[in-house]
């Protein structure tokens, strides 16, 4: 559609490539070729999926890289391409704990994070069930929602702590209760997940 080949450009691409690494492996070394031309753009690719700003990403990677790599190994009087490697190997390690998207630690953040908001979602979904029952004293009650979502003391306590500071419930005497914030939640999750009336529901 942009009216460039596709072929011609990854031929192109992989001529100006081969012509880098023939050239360069004499001039500065296969170990500081390899690190450079591997290590910026894998950490690159980890923090954006956009060509534009994988290619700025992986000349700011590279430009790091070798300047601390540079003045480290000045200081450590070590091999100034031995030091820029390694230099490439840790960045891309702390890349890979703290991208975005895809890092390790950000992944499980988000998992811990989506764990404790499906918690929360489902003690509401708890009272929202129980709602206008007699028995609702009861089933609203500390006690009870321990033995029915099977959750420690500790666990429901740090939940519904944060529900009451959302002021989505409330709680009176150890009985819980959904404020205007909780029910409209409570619709929006019936809502996004097509779950019938959660009246109709029960734990």
């Amino acid at each position: 559609l942009s009216g460039f080949s596709v072929v011609i450009i990854q031929y192109l691409l992989m001529t100006f490539v081969s012509l880098t690494s023939v050239l360069a492996f004499d001039a500065i070394g296969s170990i500081l070729v390899i690190s450079l031309m591997v290590g910026p753009a894998m950490s690159a690719r980890l923090i954006t999926n956009q060509l534009g700003e994988m290619i700025v990403a992986s000349i700011i990677y590279a430009l790091v890289n070798t300047t601390v790599g540079y003045f480290a190994s000045i200081y450590f009087d070590v091999s100034v391409a031995g030091m820029i490697a390694t230099i490439t190997g840790v960045t891309f390690l702390i890349t890979v704990c703290v991208a975005p998207e895809k890092g390790v630690i950000t992944r499980i953040i988000k998992r811990r994070d989506k764990k404790r908001l499906f918690e929360q979602e489902l003690l509401l979904l708890h009272l929202k069930t129980h709602e206008g029952q007699e028995r609702y004293t009861i089933e609203a009650g500390k006690k009870t929602i321990l033995e029915h979502l099977h959750w420690s003391e500790h666990k429901f306590d740090d939940i519904s702590k944060k529900l009451v500071i959302n002021t989505e419930i409330e709680e009176k005497n150890d009985i819980y209760y959904l404020t205007k914030k909780g029910q409209r939640h409570v619709a929006y999750i019936s809502e996004f997940y097509g779950l019938p009336s959660a009246q109709k529901n029960k734990f």
